[in-house]
Formats: C-alpha cells, sequence, structure tokens
C-alpha cells in the first residue's frame, strides 16, 4: 500500500503509532525498517509524542526476588499500561537493581550500586555504561553528572534532582553549609549556573531535607520539616524558568502522624507523589513506607499505589524509539 502513497503520507502515519507498533512495522520491509531506524525519525517521533501520560513504577513486594517496573496510565483510573520486564543484567542478588531517573523514554537504572545502566523497556534494549575511570569519556563525564551524585546521595552534604527536559539544563541541590544553592548543569555547553532561589527563602536558612522536582517546562522547590507529630512541607514553583522573580508558593501542607521520606514528583492533575513512614516501632520501618497523594490546591491527602508494595521510584514516563538506532544497545 505504501507504494501507492507519497513518502510525507506514509511518514506522517508511522509518526502517530505507538513506540511497540512502529518496532513491528520495522518488520514490513527494508524502507520501513530504514526510516524508523534513522535518528531523524527517532528525534521528530519524540518531540511530536513528548507529552508524558504514563507513570513509570519501581518497587518491590516482601516475598519477590527481583524488583517489579510497570506502566500506569496518568489518569484518575489509573489502569495498567504495561508491565515491563527488567533486562537481564544482575546475576548477583544480593545488590538489587531499581530506577532513579526518566528522560526521553528513557529510565536510568542502578545496579550493584555503581553500574549505571540505560534502558529502553519498551523497544526492550539498553546500554551498560563503563565504570568511571581517571579520565572518563565526554558523554559519560556528562552521564556521571546524572547519576553518580545521586548515588552519594546518603553519604555526603549533596541532595540532587533532575529537571527533566528535552531542551532544559540539569538542575541539582548542593548543599553548601550553612546556605543552600540550586545549581544547573547545562549539557549542552558542560557549565554549571547558579539558580537563585525564592526570595523568602534568602533570608532565612532553607531546612535540610530540600529537593528539586520538576515541573511542567520549570522546576519546584519542595522543602519539608516534621515538629512533633506532624510533617509539613513548603511547595515553591518557579512558573518561568530562569526567572526568579516568577518563584511562587504554592502551598504549605501539614500531614499528621506521618514523616515525609522525599517526595517523588508530580501527577498530571498537579497532586505531588509522597513516600511517607508512619510513626511508629523503627524495627518495622521499611514495611511502613507508602506512598500518598497531595493536591497543593485543596490541600486533600489520599493513599496511592497498592498495599503491601515498596516503592522505589514513581516518575512520569514517555514513549520514544531511543537507543534503536544504536548499534552498541543490547536487545533482551
Amino acid at each position: 500500500m505504501s507504494d501507492h502513497l507519497p513518502e510525507e503520507i506514509v511518514n506522517g502515519i508511522l509518526l502517530r503509532l505507538p513506540v511497540k507498533s512502529l518496532v513491528k512495522c520495522t518488520a514490513v520491509c527494508k524502507s520501513w525498517k530504514s526510516l524508523i531506524k534513522s535518528s531523524a525519525f527517532i528525534g521528530t517521533h519524540l518531540h511530536e509524542n513528548d507529552d508524558a501520560r504514563l507513570l513509570l513504577l519501581n518497587g518491590a513486594t516482601p516475598t519477590a526476588v527481583s524488583p517489579f517496573y510497570c506502566l500506569h496510565w496518568d489518569n484518575s483510573e489509573f489502569g495498567e499500561y504495561a508491565n515491563l520486564i527488567a533486562p537481564p543484567i544482575n546475576t548477583d542478588r544480593n545488590f538489587v537493581d531499581h530506577a532513579i531517573g526518566t528522560c526521553n523514554g528513557l529510565v536510568c537504572l542502578v545496579v550493584a550500586a555503581s553500574l549505571l545502566v540505560l534502558w529502553n523497556p519498551l523497544i526492550r534494549k539498553y546500554v551498560c555504561l563503563p565504570r568511571p575511570s581517571p579520565a572518563p569519556t565526554k558523554v559519560l563525564k556528562k552521564v556521571l553528572l546524572l547519576a553518580m551524585i545521586r548515588l552519594t546521595m546518603t553519604t555526603s552534604a549533596l541532595h540532587w534532582a533532575q529537571c527533566y527536559d528535552y531542551v532544559k539544563p540539569t538542575v541539582s541541590i548542593v548543599y553548601v553549609k550553612p546556605t543552600v544553592s540550586i545549581v544547573s548543569f547545562d549539557l549542552v555547553n558542560e557549565s554549571f549556573h547558579q539558580v537563585e532561589m525564592p526570595p523568602n527563602l534568602m533570608l532565612r536558612k532553607v531546612r535540610d531535607d530540600t529537593h528539586v522536582l520538576r515541573y511542567g517546562d520549570s522546576i519546584a522547590l519542595f522543602e519539608t520539616g516534621s515538629y512533633e507529630e506532624v510533617a509539613d512541607f513548603d511547595l515553591w514553583v518557579m512558573k518561568e524558568y530562569g526567572v526568579a522573580e516568577s518563584w511562587t508558593k504554592l502551598c504549605t501542607v501539614s500531614l499528621p502522624m506521618v514523616y515525609i521520606l522525599r517526595p517523588f514528583g508530580f501527577r498530571r492533575t498537579g497532586e505531588v507523589v509522597l513516600q511517607v513512614a508512619h510513626d511508629g516501632d523503627s524495627y518495622h520501618w521499611d514495611m511502613l513506607k507508602m506512598l500518598k497523594l497531595v493536591d497543593p490546591k485543596s490541600k486533600q491527602v489520599k493513599d496511592f499505589g497498592t498495599d503491601g508494595y515498596r516503592y522505589h521510584f514513581v516518575g512520569s514516563f514517555t514513549e520514544s524509539l531511543v537507543l534503536l538506532d544504536q548499534a552498541n544497545a543490547i536487545s533482551y
């Protein structure tokens, strides 16, 4: 049929297909395979389908040997879109792999505490990044700044959170006691820049447990604290990326009888996904972790996820063909 249609019409039809259908289309004929695997087509498909309508969930159950990965529709029904098969990387089950971020249809995994993997779950391809060396390559230096910093979070004074965007730079929070700074790293120019804090926060000491999150095409600042039996958080939003005057305090929310462990991010509805733990017996600390949804506008709080599951990561996800054209990507 494609022999009777103009090339631009065929191209337009293919660009509207989901990733799994496009992978099947590569077996139709050589010309379609060449087109779909071209970097130009992959980039255009990503650009035209970059609306993150899915959530990636990574977690575990008490009886499971391996962590689970699944995609759900980010809507009110929260139906399952796909149950994902993790790449067969980890042979030593003493070290559990887990997700630390998503970007352009890729999931960044950390395995055995030091191995970094870029994984496209929908086309079932992955790339294992080389371990750090005295003189890392240019590409590796970029990935180190994206992920290795995150791995030192529990043992240093640095908290890292990423502002995932096709154009915007990576954003991190760097603690230089006694002050807090937001630092961005431009992946194109490989340069660091300081992003101004909200004016109100520049006049006082910021709480230690502070995070930067992606908020649409900009960033949000999430500042938490716990007082006696109440945990609260302040949520600031930079409505126009890079413009300090656009910082706006969205809300302050208090949660009784819980301890806020960390924010995972935002849903399409604007709700914040929080990982919390109930105050209680510290021996059962891991078993008490759960997810909550907080509406910044109404300040309503509700449960999220499935009882009995421990969630390591929840983040927005966009389908893409990234890695399909990479010769060094491993299929499974």
